[in-house]
């Protein structure tokens, strides 16, 4: 079994893959917007452009994106997405990277459990946890 994320933005999904793509270096596949759809799927004015879906690829699995239909603000709580990595200086830079514009709750750093570890809430409100076990 795999378990990958997915998230519903408010018109921010192909903006949130894209920035996602270049911090955590996967690679976007599958993208669609909702005026793409095919017919019979209605459609409300004005969302045309917003993604249906978006799929963001990783060696170790994929999270997946899409924007909601209805202008209503989305909040994410109660979960975090964890992320490990096979260098201390990889999860750095990807952690420095998704932090830009967001807020470091835990900066990346040394822990008891981990040579690295830290957690942060993007600029689209989505948390983060960054860890890498030991170095190399």
């Amino acid at each position: 079994m795999q378990i990958n994320p997915y998230l519903t933005m408010n018109g921010t999904a192909l903006a949130a893959l894209t920035f996602y793509a270049d911090a955590l270096g996967g690679k976007i596949e599958g993208v669609m917007r909702f005026s793409e759809i095919p017919d019979g799927t209605e459609i409300p004015p004005g969302q045309e452009d917003r993604l249906a879906h978006g799929r963001l690829e990783f060696a170790g699995g994929s999270l997946m994106i899409s924007d909601d239909f209805e202008d209503k603000p989305i909040t994410y709580s109660g979960f975090n997405i964890q992320t490990d990595w096979p260098t201390v200086a990889q999860a750095q830079q990807a952690f420095e990277k998704m932090a830009a514009g967001g807020t470091v709750i835990m900066p990346f750093e040394p822990t008891f459990w981990a040579a690295g570890f830290g957690m942060l809430r993007d600029k689209f409100g989505v948390s983060w946890m960054f860890n890498c076990e030991s170095d190399g």
